[in-house]
């Protein structure tokens, strides 16, 4: 009997080939996605699972309010002593590490490349899971000693046979002869950005008085946020229970200079990658982005997880209208069957079993085409999937559940006819209900018009924030980091910007601490009027007299800085700062804390600039004319770039032979902050692509079903005189009609759903009605375009044809 069930489904699918293609090669579209959405989240989600008591191992986070109003953030950093502390007076936390990652330069003394290097606490190996390739165990870091991974040693020498040798570094507070203790193993792709590195060395080795600028004190101030401190809590604490603890240790540590509300939390390792932009606000750091990294997001785990489904949704939708539609064509058999001995039960399992198998031959199909389509989404997405063995047993398991809750409803339906009425042909309603076609067709555009309403939007928003004023000019900027270097060049900071002024292709030269877009690298301190006491928290960025010159930032009160100004206690204000001061004028004196206190005068107010992505409002900035430069900006004329290239790389290589010239255009790095966006967008555009083509590909297989079966209906209104253009009209109306009832259902979700994307972004784009009538228009064009082939081929037909044999 089985045999005879798989002939009688190998001849039905071969029979009606175009309705086989169409569920064959619809359920494969809507399993492919299936399968590269599951392939991403199963990526997404396994990001540092590689690290021991994964479950125990916690980030420490500090809420901060700033003063004068704005909102609460989460710096990216704790202070030195936080962790150490943490684990003296809490019983819960039993073990603490702290580091920070930096670019620095490492190599030998011929040659040399940028690296991402960590300093950090001795235990840090100990800590967090990195296997040892070579080396001493347990691994330890130890004055003077540096670890570097199997990637790096081969690089730089050939091989990592290297322990032992000697490496020379170079960053600011880190210079000299580091020994080699060990060889790490690379960190697999799924880890936080924080934890990939190419070096490490130990924070003990550095001199505290020519060391980093965090130092090892408590301080009320936002001030030195900036190691990244995790602590491992006991196996029986429970983060419910040490969240009370950890304000009344706020108190006790953050004194009367922070604000009451100020407080600590953990973040969970396992939720950093996805949940750290949603419940800590925290975007990814200018290092990761300038090394291409990728900050995790769960609300795009969401949304792709949930197009995904959609899509396999409509394409079990088509299998279904397909399967009951054509219920005549098939009731004759089942009355047959059942006139012979075959019971409903066994009827059912036949139907249902044809699913399965129509199932199966998709889901090969749909392997396929993931792994063709593999290397496009890694490129979009800036990740590594790949299929393996478990993707084989996903897509087996992902048939199996096609087929059986696609299959269901048709295998009830087929079976349910009874024989007596088929045989006698009592015009019993075999073909299915129509409403429940109709319902299940404007469903699918629904949700297709909903996609294509979001997929426009996102392009509006992301097109907006790539153009919008920025409130600087940032055409023609290059920038190039002295970070990265040794202190020679950090040190002639004058000359190599004076020399770049010479080309009369550079129309300008800066150096700060940082160009706008790395608001990261800037730092926050208190500032207040010395006839209050109430204090601002403002970012503050050294820069030189030419700054607001060179990227045009237009000063509204007072002058810009001058060379006489350095060193003399002078800043600039934006509009921002100077209104939370409670609207200073230039010639007001500032108290500044920033290790100690000074008092600044202030000598004019700049036109608020975005210092950050538009995902977040203009902060309080103030610019000081402070010799602490990490960055040198020209600004060149863009109609002769190769020349003026060629000459900054020539008078870098005065300065710094050993070391290779890199720049950085401006305006590309601001539009890293968006990366996650657009990538987000570009992924997004190809579902709902993939959505709307099945379900075109559904209503290809209803506009050829329905045509066969009002072929006599179409050749009897010929004859009555209906043209082709009214024979078409019919038919497309009805569908037309289905669309327009799906786009008012899809509108109100459409617009709830992209009004919470846009709520992500402090300066966004206002939803029109335009957007919503656009979507619908297309999606309507786009289905008509796909039927108007049949429509207009069973238009034209002549009307003999069909009623030859009447």
């Amino acid at each position: 009997m089985v045999l005879s069930y798989l002939r009688t489904s190998f001849r039905n699918l071969f029979r009606h080939r175009l309705y086989t293609l169409v569920n064959i090669f619809g359920l494969a579209v809507g399993m492919a996605a299936c399968i590269l959405v599951g392939l991403f989240l199963q990526h997404e989600f396994s990001y540092d699972a590689y690290h021991r008591d994964i479950d125990r191992i916690h980030r420490v986070m500090r809420l901060v309010h700033p003063s004068g109003g704005g909102l609460p953030y989460y710096p990216f950093g704790t202070q030195y002593r936080a962790g150490s502390t943490l684990v003296d007076e809490l019983p819960e936390i039993e073990d603490m590490t702290h580091f920070i990652t930096r670019p620095m330069w490492a190599g030998l003394e011929d040659r040399g490349f940028d690296v991402r290097g960590t300093v950090a606490d001795p235990n840090f190996l100990c800590f967090f899971t990195y296997p040892l390739i070579d080396g001493s165990q347990p691994p330890e870091l130890t004055p003077g000693s540096v670890y570097i991974t199997e990637s790096f040693a081969q690089k730089l020498f050939g091989t990592t046979d290297v322990v032992g040798r000697t490496l020379k570094i170079y960053y600011k507070w880190v210079e000299g002869d580091f020994y080699i203790g060990g060889i790490l193993r690379d960190q697999p792709v799924a880890t936080s950005g924080e934890f990939v590195f190419d070096l490490l060395i130990s924070y003990e080795g550095i001199p505290n008085s020519a060391g980093p600028p965090w130092g090892r004190q408590w301080s009320p101030t936002t001030r030195f946020l900036v190691l990244k401190t995790f602590v491992r809590l006991a196996p029986d604490a429970t983060l419910s229970s040490l969240r009370p603890k950890l304000h009344d240790f706020a108190r006790r540590h953050l004194g009367n200079g922070a604000d009451p509300r100020d407080t600590y939390d953990l973040m969970p390792l396992r939720r950093q990658h996805l949940y750290a932009r949603r419940d800590f606000q925290l975007h990814m750091d200018v290092l990761d982005q300038q090394d291409g990294l990728v900050q995790g997001d769960i609300n795009r785990c969401y949304t792709f997880g949930l197009v995904g489904a959609i899509i396999l949704a409509l394409a079990c939708v088509n299998f279904v209208n397909l399967s009951t539609a054509r219920g005549a064509n098939r009731a004759l058999e089942v009355g047959v069957r059942k006139a012979v001995g075959s019971t409903r039960a066994q009827l059912f399992t036949q139907f249902l079993g044809e699913t399965v198998l129509l199932a199966g031959i998709s889901a090969i199909l749909a392997l396929a085409i993931a792994q063709l389509t593999l290397s496009i989404v890694n490129s979009m997405l800036i990740s590594s999937l790949q299929l393996s063995a478990w993707s084989i047993v996903g897509a087996a398991l992902l048939a199996l559940f096609v087929g059986l809750t696609a299959g269901v409803y048709p295998a009830v339906f087929l079976s349910s006819f009874a024989a007596v009425q088929v045989l006698k042909g009592s015009g019993q309603n075999i073909g299915g209900r129509s409403q429940l076609r109709r319902s299940l067709v404007t469903f699918q555009f629904a949700i297709s018009v909903a996609l294509v309403i979001g997929t426009l939007v996102a392009w509006q928003q992301t097109n907006y924030i790539r153009t919008r004023d920025l409130g600087f000019a940032k055409e023609g900027l290059i920038t190039m980091p002295l970070i990265k270097e040794d202190r020679r060049l950090r040190e002639h900071y004058e000359s190599i910007r004076d020399r770049f002024e010479t080309s009369a292709d550079v129309l300008g030269a800066t150096v700060s601490l940082a160009p706008p877009g790395y608001e990261n690298n800037t730092d926050r301190s208190l500032i207040r009027r010395l006839d209050q006491m109430d204090s601002v928290n403002v970012h503050f960025l050294p820069v030189d007299h030419k700054f607001t010159e060179v990227y045009g930032i237009p000063i509204l009160e007072g002058r810009p800085l001058a060379l006489t100004d350095k060193d003399q206690f002078k800043l600039l204000l934006n509009e921002t700062a100077a209104q939370a001061l409670g609207g200073v004028k230039p010639g007001t004196v500032l108290s500044f804390f920033w290790l100690r206190e000074f008092n600044f005068t202030v000598v004019g107010i700049f036109k608020d600039f975005h210092n950050s992505s538009l995902h977040n409002p203009v902060r309080p900035l103030m610019l000081i004319y402070h010799p602490w430069y990490d960055y040198v900006t020209v600004k060149v004329r863009m109609d002769n770039l190769p020349k003026t290239l060629d000459f900054l790389a020539s008078v870098w290589k005065d300065f710094v032979p050993a070391h290779a010239f890199k720049f950085l255009f401006v305006d590309d790095f601001l539009n890293n902050f968006y990366q996650g966006e657009m990538r987000t967008q570009t992924a997004f555009t190809y579902l709902s692509g993939l959505a709307i083509f099945v379900a075109c590909l559904g209503l290809l297989g209803l506009i050829a079903y329905t045509t066969e079966v009002r072929t006599k209906e179409i050749g009897v209104r010929k004859v009555l005189g209906a043209s082709s253009g009214d024979i078409l009209t019919l038919l497309l109306r009805e569908f037309a009609v289905l669309i327009i009832i799906a786009s008012l259902l899809a509108w109100p979700a459409a617009y709830l759903f992209t009004r919470s994307w846009l709520d992500r972004f402090a300066y966004r784009i206002d939803l029109s009605p335009s957007v919503f009538l656009i979507g619908s228009l297309l999606v309507l064009l786009i289905a008509f375009c796909t039927i108007s082939f049949q429509a207009i081929r069973a238009a034209r037909a002549n009307p003999v044809d069909a009623l030859r044999y009447e």
